[in-house]
């Protein structure tokens, strides 16, 4: 190998080292569940942990499932249950809304 060779390896090497740090440190902390309900009230669930979670949003329980990395509306005691026909939602940007309870359901970065 000829010195210039060498040379462009090492700087190959270095960029490479450069990308790969970049990406580790911008690395996706995981996806969250992110339930907007009652008055202007927000919580965040990680898609990483199975659970049921309950909150209560103008005179409604609202039911919430985390199960294999999405997330739904589930058990709705609003008339019509059209927020339980979203289904699971797994890509960021989905979003379910229950009208009566005044919720919504978004899935975020």
């Amino acid at each position: 190998m000829k010195k210039n060779d060498i040379i462009l390896v090492g700087v190959l090497l270095v960029i490479s080292l450069i990308c790969i740090a970049y990406m580790y440190a911008t690395k996706s902390r995981g996806k969250v569940a992110v339930v907007t309900y009652g008055d202007k009230k927000e919580a965040r669930l990680s898609l990483d942990k199975d659970g049921i979670y309950d909150y209560e949003s103008n005179g409604y329980i609202i039911h919430i499932e985390v199960k294999n990395h999405a997330a739904a509306f589930v058990q709705s005691p609003c008339p019509d249950h059209l927020c339980e026909h979203y289904g699971y939602l797994k890509d960021e940007g989905a979003m379910a809304v229950c009208l009566p309870a005044k919720a919504t359901l978004t899935i975020r970065e």
